[in-house]
């Protein structure tokens, strides 16, 4: 079987020099020996055509979605993993949106890096199990529909308890922390919250007769 070639984008030596260890000896995969910084990154994949790129989001920040999403315009065969240090839900649904396969931490073994490598590889998405265990505490929230009328738009129990939280003053760090889920998260039930009842911010969400009850 043909072995998997890996390009992994990254300026911080150290990362480089880690996923090199723990993909060493692996006769499954094979890692192109040079690191990439970001002007490099597009005209490498170009030209070596990697099955899967591994772009690091931490050092990289928002330039390594912009690298996963150019890369998907290529329409090349080539997968593209992102490394983060907080592998979230939200991020993860960045990484999708913009053509990757999934959001995997920096700080994994060996087994999960392969693992992830192979499965991106084999065309399937890949999550961290923190990712996952957030995406799915959202899940299990049910809804409740709090409607006057079928016209107005419903939120969610957990939409109402985070705007109750935000008419109290708390940062979306604080809700998260008191909720269990991280600060993006809140981040984006307040941005659901205002579309929802169409205020522009968070001192007029008392204001709304669907708040009231």
């Amino acid at each position: 079987m043909p072995r998997i070639t890996v390009l992994l984008a990254t300026p911080n030596t150290a990362l480089f020099d880690r996923v090199a260890a723990l993909l060493a000896d692996r006769p499954e995969v094979r890692l192109i020996p040079q690191r990439i910084d970001d002007g490099r990154v597009i005209p490498t994949v170009r030209r070596e055509l990697p099955n899967v790129l591994l772009v690091d989001g931490t050092s990289f920040g928002h330039r390594g979605l912009r690298f996963i999403q150019r890369v998907a315009a290529l329409e090349l065969p080539t997968r593209a993993l992102l490394l983060h240090s907080e592998p979230t839900e939200f991020r993860l649904a960045h990484v999708l949106r913009c053509g990757g396969s999934g959001c995997l931490s920096s700080n994994c073994g060996g087994f999960d890096l392969i693992r992830a490598i192979q499965v991106v590889h084999q065309g399937e998405l890949w999550a961290s199990r923190k990712a996952l265990a957030d995406a799915l505490r959202e899940l299990r929230v049910p809804v409740d529909v709090v409607c006057t009328e079928e016209s107005e738009p419903a939120l969610s129990r957990r939409e109402r308890e985070i705007a109750g939280w935000m008419r109290k003053g708390m940062t979306n760090k604080e809700i998260g922390r008191v909720l269990g889920i991280s600060d993006m998260t809140v981040k984006t039930h307040a941005h659901n919250i205002f579309h929802k009842l169409e205020v522009s911010g968070r001192r007029l969400l008392g204001a709304s007769p669907l708040l009231q009850s």
